[in-house]
Order: C-alpha cells, then sequence, then structure tokens
C-alpha cells in the first residue's frame, strides 16, 4: 500500500473522508517527529506512510480534514449458488491451501526487516521470492527497471544544451546537476554535491548557476563546475539570471541577493521575515518574487516592493513568458495569478493544490497541482487559465510531486518531480518519453514473476499479483516487516501457484510481485506501461494487498466500471450468507491506492481483494506489522476465494483425447497420435498393460514387442493432475505383407503369418488353416496347421527348420503353400546354415 505522499485508504467506503487528515499528519510526523492526535470524521481509513518532505514540498497549507468524498460503491450481488467441485474438480486442490504454507511465507518475509526499496532487505527479498518460485517448480524471473529517491528540483533549457538539479535526503544530505545536449532526452551526471540543490539558471551554454542548502552557490564556467559563493545560512529556493553578468539569488527566510558582475559580488536585501518560494527575472529591470501569505514582490530595477495580490494564501511558483510581457503565479489553494503586465488578477482553476507554472508564447500556460487525494495532475491552457486540459500520461496516475515544469521553443514539454520522476515530450504531436536517470542518482530495482504458460492460448495472460516492497511510516531506517502490508499478498500469490501447480489453464497465469508499490506504484507503472507498449493480452490482473488482519470485517473485491464484469466471476467462489467468512463485491472506481490502478490506469481488467481495513487499529507501515497480529483463518479463505478465481479466469484446461492411429511396421507395430495442446506427457497401454510413457512433445511410439496377432492399443494424455479421456485402435500386429520372418533365416525358428478364410467360407466348411513346405527340389518337407479361427483372423505358425523326421533340412530357398480353405497363397524363404 503506497506511502502518504503517494497514496491513501484501501479500505471501506467511509474511510476516505479522514484521508487527507491522516495523510497530513504522517508528513508531519516524518518530518519533526512529532506526535498529535486525530480527531475522526468518520470511520477511520487507511493511511499510507509518509517520507520525509517538509514545508517547502508541500508549498502551502494542509487542505480541510474532512473534504474528500466517500466513493460511490456498487455492491455486485452473487448470480448463482457457489461453484460445486463437481462441476469444477480443480476447486479440489484449493482445499489444500495450507496454513503453515502461508506463515512460512509471511515469516520469512518479515524476518527481512525492512523491505524498503532502497534496502538490502528487498533485495534479498528479491532473490527469496525468484528462489521460491524455483522451488514450486517454475522458472523465475526478472522484469528490471530504474528508479530514483533524489527529488527533481528544476532545470533550465539553452537550445538543445540542459541542465537539471536534484537533491537527495535533507538539504545537507546530496545534490546533483545533470547534463544534457539532446533537449532533455538524455542525462549525463556533471556534478555531485554535498548539499542538496533547488533551483539553476543557464543564462548562457557557457555560464550556468545552481544554487541550493546552507546559501551555497555553484557556477559552471568553461565545462567546469565550483562552489563560487555562500549567500548567507538559509537555503537558496531561487536563482535567476537575465545574462552572465546580471541575477538574483532568493533566501527562503525572506532575503534577496543581486549580483551585477557575474557573482563577483552580491548585495542583499531582506524583503520579508516570512518564506520566499521562488523568483523570476523577466526583464533589465523587472523582478518578482514571491512567498507566503499571498505575497508578491516586485523590484522596479532600483527597489522592492509588495504588489497587490486578491489572495493571503502561498504563492509557490512564479514565470513569465520568454518575451516578459506576461506572467503567472501558483497559489497553493488551487488558484493561478495573471500579471497582465501592469497587475496581478485571480484566475480560478480546477486544482486543489498547486505546485509549479511555466508561462510561454502570448498566452500559453502549464501547471501541476495535486488533489484532495494528493494525486498530481498536470494541466495545459491556451487561453492563460480560463480554459484548461488535464494531461494524461501514458503510465497513468502520477504519484509525484512536480518540482519542475519547462516549455522549451519548439513546443517541447519537460516535467520532472519527487524521486526521479522524468517525462519529456519533443513537440506537440510528439509521445511521452521517460529519460532515464544515470546511475549515479538513480536504483535498480525489478519486479519478480512466473509463468504457468497456458495450454490453449498461451499469448493472453492472467495475472495474479502483490507487491514485496514495505515501508515504515515513522522513519525509513526503522524496520518494517510488512507482514500483513504486504507480505499476505504475497504469500497468497505463492500458495496459489503451489496449490494450482499440476492444473494446467487455457490462459498463462503469471505470478507477479512488484517492487516500490509504497514509493507510488512505481513497479506496477513501469510493469504496466511497458504491457502495453509491447502489445501484451493482459485478460485481467488479480491484485492482493493486505488479507490477513480483517477485525470481523469482510473481505473486499474492488472493481472500477470497465472491470465489474471479474466481480461476476468472483461471485460463485464467494461462500454463502451463512458462512462466518464474508465477502463484498464492490465497485469503487476511487479505489486507485494499490497496483491493480496501474493496470485500469492502462486499459487492463483488474481487481483489488483486501481486507477492510481500520487505520485506528491496523499496525501498517510500523513496526507492529508482524506475523502475530494475523488471523490466518482469514487469509486462508482469501487465499481460496483468490486461487479460484485467478485459476477460473485463466480458463480451467480439459485435456481432450489423443486420437491415435497404428500400422504395422515389419515385426512392429508404429503408434502415432495427434498433439494434444496442454499435454505433458502420454501414458500408453496395450491390452491393458502400461508399455510405455512419453513426453508431451512426442507423437508416435513403436511398440517392438508388438508381434503378433490381435492388439487393443490406448493412449491418454496427462498434464499434472489431470488426465484425458483415452484414444484407442484395434490392429492385427503382422509383419507388412503377411511374409514369413526372419528372411534369411537361420531356420531355428521361422514364423509363418496367416489369416483365416471369410465367414460365409466358415459358416459351410468351417477353417482350419494348412501351410505345407516344399524343398528346392520340390519334395514336401512338413506340414504344419491352425487350430479352427474366426474368420478374417491373423495367426503365426512356427517352424524349427526340420522336416517330418524332425531332422534339420538343408540350406536353400523353400516354398511355402498357405491354404486356409477358402484361398491358397505361396511365399518363398531362404534358409543359411
Amino acid at each position: 500500500m503506497p506511502r502518504i505522499r503517494h497514496a491513501v485508504h484501501k479500505a471501506g467506503p467511509s474511510g476516505h473522508m479522514l484521508y487527507t487528515q491522516i495523510m497530513m499528519l504522517t508528513i508531519l510526523i516524518a518530518l519533526a517527529s512529532l506526535t498529535t492526535s486525530l480527531a475522526a470524521c468518520s470511520d477511520p481509513p487507511f493511511v499510507a506512510a509518509g517520507g520525509n518532505p517538509d514545508w517547502h514540498d508541500l508549498k502551502g497549507p494542509i487542505p480541510h480534514f474532512c473534504e474528500v468524498p466517500v466513493p460511490v460503491e456498487r455492491t455486485v450481488r452473487r448470480l448463482g449458488p457457489p461453484r460445486s467441485k463437481t462441476e469444477a474438480p480443480w476447486l479440489e486442490a484449493i482445499d489444500n491451501v495450507s496454513r503453515d504454507s502461508l506463515y512460512r511465507t509471511i515469516e520469512d518475509l518479515q524476518n527481512f526487516g525492512t523491505r524498503y526499496e532502497f534496502s538490502q532487505g528487498q533485495e534479498d527479498a528479491a532473490e527469496y521470492l525468484a528462489g521460491r518460485l524455483a522451488g514450486l517448480g517454475y522458472e523465475p524471473r526478472f522484469h528490471d527497471y530504474r528508479l530514483s529517491n533524489w527529488d527533481v528540483q528544476g532545470a533550465a533549457f539553452q537550445g538543445d544544451n540542459a541542465w537539471m538539479v536534484l537533491k537527495q535526503g535533507g538539504d545537507n544530505d546530496s545534490g546533483a546537476v545533470l547534463a544534457s545536449t539532446d533537449g532533455g532526452e538524455t542525462w549525463t551526471t556533471d556534478y555531485l554535491a554535498d548539499f542538496g540543490l533547488y533551483a539553476v539558471s543557464a543564462p548562457s551554454p557557457d555560464h550556468v548557476w545552481a544554487c541550493g542548502a546552507g546559501g551555497r552557490v555553484l557556477h559552471r564556467a568553461a565545462g567546469t563546475w565550483s562552489l563560487r559563493d555562500t549567500l548567507g545560512s538559509e537555503r537558496l529556493e531561487g536563482i535567476e539570471f537575465r545574462d552572465n553578468a546580471n541575477g538574483f539569488a532568493a533566501a527562503r527566510r525572506g532575503t534577496i541577493y543581486r549580483t551585477g558582475d557575474g557573482g563577483d559580488s552580491w548585495s542583499d536585501t531582506s524583503i520579508t521575515q516570512s518564506v520566499l518560494f521562488d523568483i523570476a527575472y523577466p526583464a533589465d529591470s523587472l523582478a518578482f518574487a514571491c512567498g507566503s501569505s499571498g505575497r508578491i514582490w516586485k523590484w522596479n530595477g532600483a527597489n522592492w516592493a509588495l504588489e497587490s495580490t486578491p489572495t493571503f494564501l502561498p504563492v509557490v511558483d512564479i514565470d513569465f513568458n520568454e518575451a516578459g510581457t506576461w506572467g503567472a503565479a501558483a497559489i497553493s489553494e488551487g488558484r493561478v495569478l495573471i500579471w497582465d503586465g501592469s497587475s496581478w488578477t485571480g484566475q480560478n482553476v480546477d486544482a486543489r493544490f498547486l505546485s509549479h507554472v511555466q508561462a510561454s508564447g502570448d498566452s500559453t500556460l502549464w501547471f501541476g497541482t495535486r488533489d484532495d487525494l494528493l494525486l498530481t495532475h498536470v494541466y495545459s491552457s491556451g487561453d492563460r487559465g480560463a480554459t484548461t486540459q488535464e494531461i494524461t500520461f501514458p503510465f497513468g496516475l502520477l504519484w509525484r510531486p512536480v518540482e519542475a515544469l519547462h516549455t522549451p521553443p519548439g513546443g517541447a514539454v519537460f516535467i520532472g518531480g519527487f524521486e526521479g520522476f522524468l517525462v519529456r515530450r519533443a513537440g506537440p504531436a510528439a509521445p511521452w518519453t521517460f529519460p532515464p536517470l544515470p546511475p549515479e542518482v538513480s536504483h535498480a530495482s525489478r519486479n519478480v514473476y512466473a509463468d504457468k504458460v497456458g495450454a490453449a492460448k498461451p499469448g493472453e495472460m492472467v495475472i495474479l499479483s502483490g507487491h514485496y516492497d514495505s515501508i515504515n511510516q515513522r522513519r525509513l531506517s526503522d524496520p518494517a516487516p510488512g507482514a500483513d502490508d504486504d507480505a499476505s499478498g504475497i504469500a497468497a500469490a505463492l500458495e496459489t501457484a503451489r496449490v494450482l501447480a499440476d492444473y494446467p489453464t487455457d490462459r498463462t497465469v503469471r505470478f507477479l510481485f512488484f517492487s516500490g508499490e509504497e514509493l507510488g506504484l512505481l513497479g506496477s507503472t513501469v510493469y504496466a506501461r511497458d504491457a502495453r507498449a509491447g502489445g501484451d493480452a493482459v485478460y485481467a490482473d488479480v491484485q492482493v494487498d493486505m488479507i490477513a488482519y480483517p477485525l470481523g470485517e469482510p473481505l473486499r473485491v474492488i472493481a472500477n466500471d470497465a472491470s465489474d464484469w471479474l466481480l461476476e466471476r468472483a461471485a460463485p467462489f464467494v461462500p454463502d450468507s451463512t458462512s462466518a467468512f464474508s465477502v463484498a463485491l464492490q465497485v469503487a472506481p476511487e479505489q486507485v491506492y494499490s497496483d491493480h490502478a496501474s493496470f485500469w490506469a492502462n486499459g487492463y481488467p483488474a481487481v483489488q481483494i483486501s481486507e477492510t481495513i481500520d487505520i485506528a487499529t491496523n499496525p501498517l507501515h510500523t513496526l507492529g506489522d508482524t506475523l502475530g497480529h494475523l488471523e490466518l483463518d482469514f487469509a486462508e479463505n482469501a487465499v481460496k476465494l483468490i486461487a479460484a478465481l485467478t485459476h477460473d479466469l485463466a480458463g480451467p484446461f480439459a485435456l481432450a483425447a489423443p486420437v491415435l492411429s497404428a500400422a504395422n511396421d515389419g515385426l512392429d507395430v508404429l503408434l502415432s497420435w495427434n498433439e494434444v495442446p496442454g499435454a505433458t506427457s502420454y501414458r500408453i497401454e496395450r491390452n491393458g498393460v502400461l508399455i510405455a510413457e512419453v513426453a508431451g512433445s512426442v507423437r508416435e511410439y513403436r511398440d517392438t514387442g508388438a508381434c503378433c496377432g490381435e492388439r487393443n492399443y490406448t493412449i491418454a494424455a496427462e498434464s499434472g493432475a489431470l488426465t484425458s479421456g483415452a484414444g484407442t485402435v484395434t490392429i492385427v500386429s503382422i509383419p507388412e505383407s503377411m511374409k514369413p520372418y526372419p528372411n534369411p533365416s537361420t531356420g531355428s525358428t521361422v514364423f509363418i503369418p496367416y489369416q483365416s478364410a471369410s465367414p460365409s467360407k466358415i459358416a459351410r466348411l468351417g477353417s482350419e488353416v494348412r501351410v505345407s513346405i516344399y524343398s528346392p527340389s520340390g519334395r514336401l518337407v512338413r506340414e504344419l496347421a491352425a487350430d479352427r479361427q474366426d474368420a478374417y483372423r491373423v495367426g503365426v505358425l512356427e517352424w524349427n527348420g526340420r522336416d517330418t523326421g524332425g531332422e534339420s533340412v538343408a540350406a536353400g530357398v523353400y516354398l511355402i503353400k498357405i491354404d486356409n480353405g477358402d484361398t491358397e497363397e505361396t511365399r518363398k524363404i531362404t534358409l543359411v546354415r
């Protein structure tokens, strides 16, 4: 379940009303280690954990705590009685779900101590999961991607040259400057600092400035960065150079620094005792600074003066078009201020929590916002904010706040934000791309998965997913056992993989474990985006996130409107109303706070399966989320439903009976059959006796022990616990063309095939087959006779190479005459001595 900055309650319908209060409180706890109490507006919801942002990150007051709407939910009622095992025999396997197995998985995962994205515990957990999948007979694989815990703070462009500043952790942790020579498509690390960086300005390709913590100013000249100045001790929030000589820097606590000689000297002016957020320098004798309480200050070339603005709320960002003829400023509570060259007027926009603005051309405006649930949205306007259009990104929801928003000439758009968020569009008609961050400021992560390949439709995929990372909302370095969130979901997927291993399906089942969920669905965002880009046919995703701390409330299966058919598929596996284990099937599209939302965003059907969560008592995202708090009886029943739904969606597979044919081939019988989709082996019997088991890739079998006479063969396809019906064939096993054999022969034993007379002949005269053997000179040397036979009965008489008196006959070519009373045939055989 994602942490506070990116996510929210995944629990009951009434919980959303308190979400914002809990979220913002958690941020304060992470920031200042404060303890406070929280008054409930309604039933308490679930809240995800916070990182350690500060008020600079929030750039505005806390929203009103109880304004988040309760989602509308539609309950799906059962369409019929529970599915019976007679109707679906594979359901018998579901009874093998083991609490001991669930216990083992959850215990193993919680014992990693923490599985936070950047921890060794998560790396170890990934290897552990790969090993578990291999132990169950699957081939584990990794879906690799890169993410970052560096926050993009600002960027500056000069043609195709661009620079970007980042920070990691607090002010005095780490900072970096990245550089690009292709307009932001690719980036390299240009400079690493031991303090956070917050703004960058590039008056020319030869002179680039950056500022950050402790009043520090960096300067890039002749391709080399150096620490140029330290302006006071406060963090510098913004820096803006008009040309190589003239520039401003804004300190957080109200001081403006100015240079007119390229940084050789700086003058300082304290314009407020409050907070400054940004500075802009649109013309030679015109500059603006913005800050708390609705304040905007204007510099007229000589002095700073407070402007009149129609707001008392924080003005968090300010920007002007290229010509400096108009500008815009963002107000935290969802308004934009527009400067028309002489004064500021307010413009309402459909946004809750603005963080960044960008003005360009005559009237183009871009801005980043966060809504009541702190999801980030990006809007554009062609009329200075009078009308707006939300940008739809190919990855779906945006969980990271926007801190860098730029529109270089030519229609390009560049957006950056928290935790390495970076997207770029080269022009109005170009697609959105995701420039990778260099390894110095990014982290290799991976989703873990294995496939149970479908027998009939292997290209279609049903995904059973959970997230294996965990988090402690108090402090990221604290242990985060994550037993319920979400070791329980991982345990459900592994147990499903175990109990259904021997039951093939039409579609492929992918058991998929995401990383980065607690950072804002990072692993699933990349996975679902890549799946769509690659044209993967995802039939459905079943996302399991927290199923073992129910507190007497039902298990929830949640879909959006486009996925509500999945609830109908789940309904037959829901226990009847007399069961102590209850399930609520609900349509709640607002519940986007787990990895299923990444599939929704990319057009794939998905459901989230979770307990009903009570934030007042659930110890998620704390040291207390351990195995000892869980109810494994509830989890066991949940896994049975999860396994049944997953298998049913994948299409329970029934093996077809092979079509068997047989032909004589010399002394042998050659059996052949068609391919049976999904078969892993074939079982062959002759006259009721098992003679062979062959692999599923084999299509024929030679029976060297067939001779001679009538043989009844059966063959059945097998796959795990499944066995098909039998394919059958009956054949009279004789050598080709009824010839004596072996030929030539040493005379020790000669086999002489024969066939009895027609039915009509036998009815009149009976049938006794006589075989006469003549020497090369024409002398009768031996007569053999067969007992009475059924019509067309094939048999074999044996001659030992001796005459009537028992003496061995000489070498030579002997004539064999076969008379069945209906027909007479002659054969030859050569004896060698």
